[in-house]
């Protein structure tokens, strides 16, 4: 286990696991700041990671025609957000903390 592994969950999703569920995931989840305005992942590009904030919000906007933004959908800290592919960039609004599940966790399917 490393220094940046959470040791209890704060986001609900996490909270909602058993504790068997939440021990199989725990030494893959490593912290992470959740930074005003950063793109997690662009239009058509592959999430390689999954989010699960504790506080802030992590929007999905959609870039209109005329160049405009619309945010279509927000993951706060009941939630997880990722993997798949995007449809919209993934933008952290206000600042915020997390943590983030890196790569695939289990058997291949």
């Amino acid at each position: 286990m490393t220094s940046d592994t959470i040791s209890h969950p704060p986001n609900g999703f996490l909270s909602a696991l058993s504790a068997d569920d939440y021990e199989l995931i725990r030494p893959h989840l490593r912290t992470a700041a959740l930074i005003p305005e950063a793109v997690l992942v662009e239009v058509g590009e592959r999430l390689k990671r999954a989010y699960l904030p504790h506080r802030g919000v992590i929007s999905l906007v959609v870039k209109l025609a005329k160049g405009e933004h619309v945010q279509i959908a927000m993951v706060g800290r009941d939630s997880i957000f990722g993997p798949g592919r995007s449809r919209g960039d993934q933008q952290c609004r206000g600042s915020g903390a997390g943590c983030r599940l890196d790569g695939r966790i289990g058997p291949a399917s």
